[in-house]
């Protein structure tokens, strides 16, 4: 089944935030909300606001003209200008913001990207990985794929430029373009010598969300959604269903952890599927007219059994959204950690064109609210910085303050502001320093795994066994690579190293000093040892999915997942799941 797609959202809604190393979802409202009047406005009250702004306008050109002319150096007038904007935006919410392609332009692309669903390219993530412009993950049935990216390659030029001052954004942009074009890339691999070169057609590129859908048991149906844009709803259908085909669906786990949000349109039709006609998914309100609406379920239900939404701190809004639904309509159990709280929605589009003929921009406003079916808003509560800009509290530090309480359909209590927290709340797959270093920072476990591979020439489907001897060669080959890393200990003895040699202390405390280094290098040891079975659970994930595909690799991370092993055993224990949802249990734990 192909799930209607709702016509009338010409107002694009979309669900984003922007934090330290995650976009976190935020509701959005498209182009044909921009500038609209509130009616609750009088035909003088108009006339003032619009008196006010003129004034106002006038000041802003003063000062900008009085800059150009008398800075005692020249200015971009569009640089000032536009950070002139940005300021603006900046002193409403966390949320509202203007973008402009020359400046923001992984924003501007991220954009359209959610908004449309599609682009041209080569369907490949890019990023940076071990400080190299890298592939992170083609796609399925990408042209990528089929020429044989990997994961893990390093980009080293595109189209014959050297990639190495390239932004992520700027590499992107040089590798999209006109379906139907080639672009060359040079590639490093590890375990070859010298450069691949590969010749890519772009083509046009649909972005599925729906990065997972396999069996995590017998009956148990796994899904996990990156993100929501264009046509998710329709692609979770399509997964849905292709499962069904292989064997009953007698509980289903949605994992939505660490999704940053996207389109609200596709948290409904991620929400409907779950859901009977009728039933009440989300309401937004604000204070011009055509921002409020009440979004119920109306395609029919394709799935009714057992349940399980799976979030944590980084799972936003429009993941919210459908948590939150599924919580208060008590049709399923949510299991992790409480999640961002974002509780605003967003309109989003163009105000005309750049005055110097540049790019495209994106303006971005906070115009209304969104509620969940028993009234909670989820919005976590803002802050100021040391430097006095509005940011919201970090969703990683324990909330302290008290939170409304709100009733599900059947009478639970559930709570409002700070997010959904969890019916079986519990930590994940906890890391330290030396986990997050080999993995994020340097890249290590991939790097090693691709080694391995390709030196070895180890074939699809074949298994590794990762015992003792591969620990300790990991281990080897990190260090040959140059890995290194710095627990806080370590960093605190540098700033010490400096400021006794700034003040000529250094040769006076140095056998004190090599003293606490050596003491250090023990404890980084140690840290090695203690990570064992830490790293060979990375490992076993990274060799899994190099041979074995995507799915697979998350089963055998999952393995050692409290939370994922927690929403397994609640579908698997239905007096356990019947007693969640009727309040007589919490967190698996008799009341």
């Amino acid at each position: 089944m192909i799930m209607r797609r709702r016509t009338k959202l010409s107002l694009v809604l979309l669900i984003t935030v922007v934090g330290i190393g995650l976009t976190a979802g935020g509701v959005f409202r498209g182009a044909s909300a921009i500038g609209s009047e509130d009616p609750g406005l009088t035909r003088q009250g108009s006339r003032n606001l619009q008196q006010e702004v003129r004034q106002y306008n006038n000041l802003m050109y003063n000062v900008l003209m009085e800059v150009g002319r008398a800075y005692y150096k020249d200015i971009d007038v569009a640089d000032v200008a536009v950070a002139g904007i940005k300021g603006m935006m900046a002193q409403l919410d966390p949320y509202s913001d203007f973008y402009v392609e020359e400046i923001d332009p992984g924003m501007v692309a991220d954009m359209e990207i959610t908004t449309t669903g599609t682009y041209s390219g080569i369907g490949s993530t890019i990023g940076y990985s071990g400080g190299v412009l890298s592939i992170i993950a083609p796609m399925k049935s990408s042209p990528s794929m089929r020429v044989g990216l990997l994961a893990g390659d390093v980009i080293a030029e595109i189209d014959g430029l050297p990639s190495k001052a390239f932004s992520t954004a700027k590499a992107a942009s040089l590798i999209k373009g006109p379906v139907g074009t080639d672009v060359t890339l040079m590639i490093e691999r590890e375990g070859f010598p010298g450069q691949l070169e590969f010749v890519i057609t772009r083509a046009q590129i649909e972005v599925n969300d729906v990065s997972a859908a396999t069996f995590a048991a017998p009956g148990i149906a796994y899904i996990e959604i990156s993100r929501f844009s264009k046509n998710t709803g329709q692609f979770l259908v399509e997964a849905i269903e292709e499962l069904g085909k292989e064997q009953a669906i007698e509980g289903l786990i949605l994992d939505l952890r660490g999704n940053p949000g996207g389109l609200l349109d596709e948290a409904i039709a991620v929400t409907e599927p779950f859901l009977p006609p009728g039933e009440m998914i989300v309401y937004t309100r604000g204070r011009v007219s055509n921002m409020n609406e009440n979004y119920l379920s109306r395609e029919r239900q394709l799935y009714d059994g057992r349940l399980v939404v799976m979030v944590n701190q980084a799972s936003a809004s429009a993941s919210e959204i459908i948590a939150g639904a599924v919580q208060d309509l008590d049709r399923g159990i949510v299991v992790g950690k409480t999640s961002f709280g974002k509780g605003l929605v967003q309109v989003v589009g163009q105000l005309g064109q750049m005055p110097d003929g540049g790019g495209a921009n994106i303006f971005k406003l906070t115009t209304a609210e969104y509620f969940t079916a028993s009234g909670r808003n989820l919005q976590r509560p803002f802050g100021t910085d040391d430097f006095g800009r509005i940011v919201i509290r970090n969703p990683g530090v324990p909330d302290t303050t008290e939170h409304p309480i709100f009733l599900s359909q059947r009478g639970r209590e559930v709570t409002g502001g700070g997010g959904v927290v969890p019916d079986i709340e519990l930590d994940g797959i906890m890391g330290n320093i030396l986990l997050f270093d080999l993995k994020f920072r340097r890249g290590i476990f991939l790097r090693y795994v691709n080694n391995y591979v390709n030196t070895r020439n180890i074939t699809d489907g074949s298994t590794v066994t990762v015992n003792e001897e591969l620990l300790n060669d990991f281990r080897t080959w990190a260090e040959e690579q140059g890995f290194s890393f710095e627990t806080p200990t370590e960093m605190r003895l540098d700033d010490l190293v400096e400021t006794a040699a700034a003040e000529g202390a250094d040769d006076a405390m140095a056998t004190e000093i090599a003293a606490l280094q050596r003491a250090i290098d023990r404890q980084k040891d140690s840290l090695w040892q203690e990570s064992r079975e830490s790293i060979a659970l990375e490992l076993r994930r990274e060799f899994v999915t190099r041979l074995q595909g995507y799915d697979a690799g998350l089963m055998e991370y999952f393995s050692q997942d409290p939370q994922f092993q927690a929403a397994l055993d609640v579908l698997s224990d239905r007096s356990q799941y019947a007693a969640v949802l009727s309040g007589e249990s919490v967190g698996g734990q008799e009341k």
